[in-house]
């Protein structure tokens, strides 16, 4: 019975901790990353044509909207624009 109840929290765990969020300590920095959008160019999840970053869409990074950004999300993304 203990090792159902063991998996079963183990499992519990696994789901749980699946969301992990990055930590972005600069505030300036991860308020820019937020407001990215299709109508804000600062992130794409394409690659630069070139060398001067040339891209033709611009994407949401913050995909389901709770003011984080979680792992999954930042490595849908291939090229930042933040001067």
């Amino acid at each position: 019975m203990k090792k159902l109840y063991f998996s079963l929290l183990t499992l519990l765990l696994c789901f749980v901790a699946n969301a992990q969020i990055v930590n972005i300590p600069d505030a300036n920095f991860k308020a820019k990353l937020l407001s990215a959008s299709s109508d804000n160019p600062v992130a794409s999840n394409q690659i630069p044509e070139n060398y001067y970053g040339s891209v033709s869409t611009y994407n949401t990074i913050d995909t389901n909207n709770d003011g984080e950004i979680q792992v999954s999300e930042a490595l849908m993304i291939k090229f930042l624009s933040v001067n």
